[in-house]
């Protein structure tokens, strides 16, 4: 079967790239005959050689979807023999969004309510902002992953909000989320989907 099946990368290390970089990851092997070389990620065929003991994958612009393992397999007429790699993207955060927590219903008021602020990132996210949205106006309110409303009343928190999560790459702000805040004794009312709305 195919032996000595390597993986290198032209430029350093295989350990981690910035997103917006270029990889290029060279699978090589020695075999007799010549061996055919896949490479696979998340099960998908990203490149195939024929006859050839050396395979080439381009990652002209890294993206953060592109982290994960890749996978080299070579084989032949005598076998098959794989090998992997893993690629760390360094990433700004991403898929920021705001849920709620505190509630299992539409909200109404005198609901305790805590929105909490979720994003991917590489590194970790540093600091979480969160933002108040009306009328001509946006207010900065509080810093923390989570902000805690409290009971709420239509009066004084209907409005709509979004956080904001930062590394050290950048910062990326969640879609605008509504907190619409029903009467207290509305009956019937059909659990509402609470995930907010792009604004």
């Amino acid at each position: 079967p195919p032996r000595r099946l390597l993986i290198s990368r032209e430029d350093r290390g295989l350990e981690s790239g910035r997103e917006g970089s270029r990889a290029a990851l060279r699978c090589s092997v020695n075999s007799q005959p010549a061996a055919n070389l896949t490479w696979i990620q998340n099960g998908e065929r990203l490149n195939i050689s024929v006859n050839s003991n050396q395979l080439w994958l381009l990652l002209p612009h890294l993206t953060y979807r592109q982290e994960g393992e890749y996978q080299c397999t070579a084989s032949n007429k005598h076998g098959t023999k794989a090998k992997s790699a893993n690629i760390t993207i360094q990433y700004s955060p991403k898929e920021t969004s705001v849920r709620v927590s505190g509630t299992r219903h539409a909200i109404r008021e005198r609901d305790n309510v805590t929105l909490s602020c979720f994003s991917k990132s590489n590194p970790p996210v540093i600091n979480y902002s969160w933002f108040r949205v009306d009328v001509n106006r946006t207010d900065f309110v509080a810093s923390g992953k989570s902000l805690n409303l409290g009971v709420v009343s239509r009066d004084n928190d209907e409005s709509w909000y979004y956080c904001r999560a930062e590394n050290e790459l950048g910062p990326s702000n969640s879609p605008l989320w509504n907190l619409s805040v029903e009467c207290k004794y509305n009956k019937g009312e059909e659990t509402r989907d609470m995930r907010g709305e792009m604004g």
